[in-house]
């Protein structure tokens, strides 16, 4: 039976709210099952890219992080994760896969660096906004209120396990 594209039945949208890993049928491990992940702020899809950065959620999550943003793009440049956890705003970029002799963390050139810090002044101008739209006065010490330390960190996500690099630059 062939499907005109506007009569395919498509699926139903996600919760706000909720990060969907991608669908792999050949993964039936218990990770793989666990479909939902709870996310705050999220102005790009629901859906996420690759494997590598739902793992890596599933990781900072354990861990204690809480996850507030994922691929959150500007028209300069898009940051994988956005989590919080003891204080700190944590902007953190995934890498996956088999980098031969070059180290993941040598990807980080200086231009990117600029780029990102670029992009953590727009995202947190637009989580202040957003908090303040619900109705929550942002406080001295909750995240978004300017004071914030911030982190930028690297997660190398690899067949067999993965490394956390943080505050790489």
């Amino acid at each position: 039976m062939i499907f005109r594209k506007e009569s395919c039945p498509q699926p139903a949208p996600p919760q706000y709210g909720a990060i969907v890993p991608p669908r792999d049928p050949r993964d039936q491990s218990q990770e793989s099952r666990d479909t939902e992940l709870i996310c705050v702020f999220m102005p790009s899809g629901c859906r996420m890219r690759n494997m590598g950065e739902w793992r890596a959620c599933r990781f900072l999550l354990r861990n204690g992080y809480f996850i507030i943003s994922h691929n959150f793009r500007t028209s300069f440049i898009e940051i994988d994760i956005i989590a919080f956890n003891n204080n700190t705003m944590h902007f953190i970029e995934v890498k996956s896969g088999y980098f031969g002799f070059r180290h993941p963390l040598n990807t980080q050139h200086a231009h990117r660096r600029h780029k990102t810090r670029k992009a953590v002044g727009a995202f947190m101008d637009q989580y202040v906004a957003y908090l303040r739209a619900r109705g929550h006065k942002v406080l001295a010490s909750e995240p978004g209120n300017g004071n914030t330390p911030v982190s930028f960190d690297l997660i190398w996500v690899k067949s067999d396990g993965l490394e956390y690099f943080q505050s790489i630059f």
